[in-house]
């Protein structure tokens, strides 16, 4: 069955100090299950959510706690809307993002990052209340501006969002997916739109919507960036165990030294998710045997499968050469680093 779509979150609830006596505030601060979002402002976040999941409760709780006090007119933008919309984000951000048309007279403090733009009308819109602009312009905004990494991350879910496409099903998707990344381009050519035009195209071309996690959005980054072309996402497998999808493969050409074809060479890579296999002991068990199985039966029909945990991901050369110890060194120095994606 395809991945689930992301959907924009529901917005955590947050509480003034006024709203607890001065005994119970000290404490719920103390066990940790109240957190300061800004000045006099709290959010609960529950010690049994993994640190993701806390740390992109903090920053949805800071556009809750802005929304609540702005006056003047405004749009969350950037990572702020990515995040209100839906888009994971990986790397989180302390301040959050509004968009204004006027400098505003009250400087802002540091959990506030105000950006000075006239954003059309038609493209800001409201989410569970709170006015965001579009996630086209979200789009735009955020690989403009961010680190290509974290750009690709949220492109990618950005595009899953839009189109809502089906990896059995993949050539009824190909003209939509390829329309809506040549209006994305168009749209950068736009005058206002100059500051970080080159990297922002190098992204929008790497864009996958099959992508079905931000880690691997970064794995495939980590690639792509380094060399290496862009890898069929969601590949397809047929074995004699059933039929499988691996995250992504990369198909190499090979050649005899006649020159004549030679077997292909599939490489796989794959992410393993925290909390993929859950906590239930004898149900876990079955699912690292049924993984097991899958994997071999994928390695008889296909080829060689590399898998990354989340930590993994944080040292790129590592991946890297994980990555491409099953190609010569031939290809190797054929590779060349993508300075617009490598950032």
């Amino acid at each position: 069955m395809p991945a689930d779509i992301p959907a924009p979150p529901e917005l955590p609830v947050v509480y003034r100090a006024s709203e607890f006596t001065p005994a119970r505030l000290v404490q719920l601060r103390s066990t940790g299950d109240l957190r300061r979002v800004r000045r006099g402002v709290y959010v609960q976040i529950a010690a049994s959510d993994p640190p993701w999941r806390r740390r992109e409760t903090m920053m949805l709780a800071r556009c809750v706690a802005i929304a609540r006090t702005a006056s003047a007119s405004y749009a969350f933008s950037h990572v702020s809307a990515a995040l209100i919309h839906g888009c994971p984000i990986w790397t989180p951000e302390h301040a959050a993002h509004l968009t204004q048309t006027v400098t505003p007279s009250v400087r802002p403090g540091m959990d506030v990052r105000r950006h000075v733009s006239r954003v059309p009308a038609d493209e800001v819109t409201r989410i569970r209340g709170l006015p965001v602009t579009t996630l086209e312009r979200t789009v735009l905004d955020c690989i403009r501006n961010l680190h290509p990494r974290d750009g690709l991350v949220i492109v990618d879910a950005a595009m899953r969002i839009l189109i809502r496409p089906d990896r059995r099903h993949r050539e009824a998707y190909a003209e939509k997916i390829e329309e809506l990344r040549n209006r994305l381009l168009a749209k950068l050519e736009r005058p206002d739109m100059a500051r970080g035009r080159r990297r922002a195209r190098a992204v929008l071309r790497a864009a996958d919507p099959y992508a079905e996690s931000a880690a691997e959005s970064v794995l495939r980054w980590i690639a792509v960036s380094r060399g290496l072309p862009h890898p069929s996402t969601q590949y397809r497998i047929e074995t004699h165990e059933g039929l499988f999808y691996s995250d992504m493969a990369w198909v190499f050409r090979r050649a005899y030294g006649d020159g004549s074809p030679g077997p292909s060479l599939v490489l796989h890579a794959e992410f393993d998710g925290q909390g993929k296999y859950g906590e239930d002991a004898p149900r876990a068990i079955a699912a690292v045997r049924a993984e097991k199985v899958r994997e071999d039966a994928i390695r008889e029909v296909s080829g060689p499968m590399v898998r990354f945990m989340r930590q993994a991901l944080d040292d790129p050369g590592a991946v890297f050469a994980r990555l491409t110890k099953h190609v010569t060194r031939k290809y190797l120095l054929t590779l060349r680093v993508n300075a617009d994606l490598h950032g």
